[in-house]
């Protein structure tokens, strides 16, 4: 016991910084296997039985943090401490977090470590979204998540993502060569999961994201003459869903869940306010709120037709038949693909043929973005100016139209500017 005391006064005689009355202490809960005492410890240098020579195998650090008591037995990782250097290295780092106050104790404790996991926190985050989302966009973040952000930060702390990490997962991206938009939706997802945390106050800030520029495809889009074609080329009884959406522009979706109180023969209006998604009809449409469409002749012409020669009780605007109520999600596409295989046009989704040609053959035609895009149900013209862009049949008028004469430069006036230069 005399001897420890003589080192500690020479330990403080070498370094005057050091003191032995540390808030921040190492201890153990053995006992000497031998004499059965309890360890003293020679600061910065072991504990140990000074008697039988022992020492401990397990260590934990002792400390008093805003008026509690609080005993960390493991690093960050999890990794109990089992030698005096790797308890030393902790105590020191727990030391400067609180100095710095950045000391958070969840992160020694081993069952709060393992909720803030990356695959433990992304499945409470994915849970807790699960209700909140559109069937589509809950599959949509249930891939992205078990497909890339999982296998990269798998045991990873989530409070322990830095903006460098941030960086090293899109260079990974980039050289799985993934498309830009790919890239973009898996970024869209971790930064809705950092924002997540940062809600619930388990982080402190939002890494800095980087910005992913997604390339602009090309829009393809079909004439009315091209759509007439292959709504003749479709088998008769699916040709009024086609047609609809042909009018309207509507998404395939919200063809599929038009039901007869959304259709209103008196004042000519059809309301889309339902939409299909993976397979769940719910309640509002991709934007959100209802589109109020008018009720054009030839369609009110059909939808009379339909609506007289419907089965009792049938819910549904349209239906396929054979006893099916609606439409399902892939017999659209593949009548589609189909009746254009027929007509011999090919490369054209079912998406492009009706949304992308509803909006091009209006804004060909003249109209304007604000006339169009509530059309279709964009919240903004520019939503609308996407497929403007492409459009250089638009910009012809403005360079045929050019001034009669070109007014050169005369020749002194080019010379006497070389000259002042």
């Amino acid at each position: 016991m005399d001897i420890i005391k003589f080192f500690k006064r020479e330990i403080e005689k070498l370094n005057p910084s050091y003191t032995t009355k540390k808030k921040v202490k190492i201890r153990t809960k053995e006992k000497c296997p031998k004499c059965g005492k309890s360890f003293q410890e020679l600061p910065g240098i072991a504990l140990f039985c000074p008697k039988c020579k022992t020492t401990p195998r397990r260590f934990y650090i002792d400390l008093t943090w805003q008026g509690k008591r609080i005993r960390v037995y493991s690093d960050k990782q999890g990794n109990p401490l089992s030698s005096y250097e790797q308890a030393k290295r902790l105590a020191s780092v727990i030391e400067l977090e609180i100095q710095n106050k950045t000391f958070d104790p969840s992160k020694y404790v081993k069952k709060d470590f393992k909720n803030f996991l990356f695959e433990n926190y992304i499945q409470k985050w994915i849970d807790f979204s699960q209700d909140r989302l559109k069937p589509s966009s809950f599959k949509t973040r249930k891939v992205i998540a078990s497909k890339y952000l999982i296998p990269y930060f798998k045991s990873k702390d989530i409070r322990e993502i830095r903006t460098s990490d941030i960086q090293d997962f899109y260079s990974a991206l980039k050289k799985k060569k993934l498309s830009s938009k790919t890239i973009y939706n898996i970024f869209a997802e971790l930064k809705a999961l950092l924002n997540f945390a940062k809600k619930r106050e388990d982080i402190e800030k939002v890494p800095i994201f980087p910005n992913v520029k997604i390339e602009e495809k090309p829009i393809y889009w079909l004439t009315q003459e091209q759509q007439k074609q292959i709504l003749e080329a479709l088998p008769e009884k699916h040709r009024p869903i086609f047609r609809f959406m042909f009018t309207y522009g509507t998404r395939p979706g919200e063809a599929r869940a038009l039901t007869w109180d959304c259709v209103d023969f008196t004042n000519k209006i059809i309301y889309i306010k339902r939409t299909f998604s993976h397979r769940r009809l719910v309640e509002t449409t991709k934007e959100g709120r209802w589109k109020v469409l008018p009720l054009l002749p030839e369609i009110e012409q059909m939808l009379k037709s339909l609506y007289a020669n419907r089965k009792k009780n049938t819910k549904f605007v349209f239906s396929p038949g054979s006893g099916a109520e609606h439409y399902g999600e892939k017999i659209l596409p593949k009548l589609w693909k189909q009746a254009c295989s027929r007509v011999g046009i090919k490369g054209i989704t079912l998406y492009e043929g009706v949304r992308h040609s509803f909006v091009m053959q209006r804004l060909t035609a003249g109209f304007s973005y604000e006339e169009v895009g509530p059309c279709v149900g964009h919240s903004t013209p520019q939503t609308t100016r996407k497929y403007g862009r492409l459009m250089a049949q638009n910009l012809v008028k403005v360079f045929k139209n050019q001034p009669g004469k070109i007014i050169p430069f005369s020749k002194s006036r080019i010379k006497s500017k070389v000259e002042n230069q």
